[in-house]
């Protein structure tokens, strides 16, 4: 499904088998690629994942996995107005069936105002598919003009790595870009088989400096090439975390 990340194609497609992913805005949600095993985001195209991300590196299936830097999850939230990918109206109807419908697969969620289902469904071939009723809140009801929604973004503040069974860290800690730091918990060793693991904790701004390339431009990268630490985030990432600032701001 070409112009969506992984992650919401991911949440979109449980969406779409019935699962509710969230009633209201989450403070963070935590993505395990692990799960995400049906397609990933790979230098513009979708390529299957490994099944399990700790059977090494002769299983990778990618060279590297380019994370968003921000989730918009506004469409994943079963509370809240949404629009109709039609038109912009305020949408009514969402259709299962539609979304795999290969038309329609560069819009993502499958949600139509009264008309549109109408017009959508006329088709021959969309006849037998049976939208569902879509909960709209008081206030949007009887809106016919298009209007603009406040999207519900969270962003990227922490990507965990594993190589084979060494996992290491990546926690962004400050408003800036370069502001990331590396956490590897098996640095050093004192000893041997009675002995004990020396964690390291250093800055990595480098990484900061790679996730705000284009994806063309990350493409290009040799991964044994990138400066730092940074071939490990992108590389290794097993899972990602993402959090929304104002939420957490009350919680």
């Amino acid at each position: 499904m070409p112009g969506l990340p992984p992650v919401e194609r991911f949440a979109a497609e449980d969406e779409a088998a019935g699962m509710i992913i969230s009633s209201s805005k989450p403070e963070a949600i935590i993505i395990d690629c692990k799960k995400v095993d049906s397609l990933l985001w790979v230098r513009g195209a979708f390529l299957p994942h490994p099944s399990d991300a700790s059977l090494g590196k002769k299983f990778k299936m990618f060279d590297k996995i380019i994370p968003s830097l921000e989730l918009d999850i506004t469409d994943l939230l079963s509370e809240g107005p949404q629009q109709c990918i039609m038109c912009g109206h305020v949408a009514v109807e969402e259709c299962p069936d539609c979304f795999k419908d290969s038309i329609f697969s560069p819009t993502g969620f499958k949600v139509f105002c009264k008309n549109c289902s109408a017009q959508v469904h006329s088709h021959p071939q969309r006849r037998s598919h049976q939208p569902a009723t879509l909960e709209i809140p008081k206030g949007y009801l009887g809106r016919g003009i298009p209007h603009s929604l406040t999207r519900d973004r969270l962003e990227l503040f922490a990507v965990l790595c594993i190589e084979t069974s060494h996992y290491v860290s990546f926690v962004k800690h400050g408003p800036s870009n370069t502001d990331w730091i590396f956490f590897d918990s098996m640095a050093d060793r004192e000893g041997e088989r009675d002995g004990f693991n020396i964690p390291e904790v250093q800055a990595c701004p480098e990484v900061g400096m790679y996730l705000e390339m284009s994806p063309a431009e990350l493409a290009n990268q040799v991964p044994r090439d990138m400066k730092g630490v940074a071939k490990r985030l992108f590389c290794d990432a097993y899972m990602y975390l993402y959090q929304s600032t104002s939420m957490c701001l009350y919680r």
